[in-house]
């Protein structure tokens, strides 16, 4: 869906993150990890309306629109131990 967003074409690798980490998501400011779960369990919530295509899109956007160059040194560490 990413490389969609980005309008080029999808690699997809399976490798072992235990062997060279996790890879990050480039164009997104920060990372973040959420686990609703206690949320939902204390507050009762029945859950929102998402749409990650969309959301994606409007991080795609924003990213071109700062003008920042992606980091891709953790990719590229796991496209070699890859091959």
């Amino acid at each position: 869906m990413c490389a969609k967003v980005a309008g080029c074409e999808a690699e997809v690798y399976n490798y072992e993150s235990g062997e060279v980490g996790k890879g990050d998501f480039p164009f997104r400011e920060n990372n973040f990890h959420v686990v609703p779960s206690k949320s939902v369990e204390e507050l009762g919530w029945e859950g929102g309306e998402d749409n990650l295509e969309g959301d994606l899109k409007w991080y795609w956007e924003d990213f071109k629109k700062r003008g920042v160059k992606g980091k891709f040194d953790k990719d590229d560490e796991i496209m070699a131990a890859k091959a």
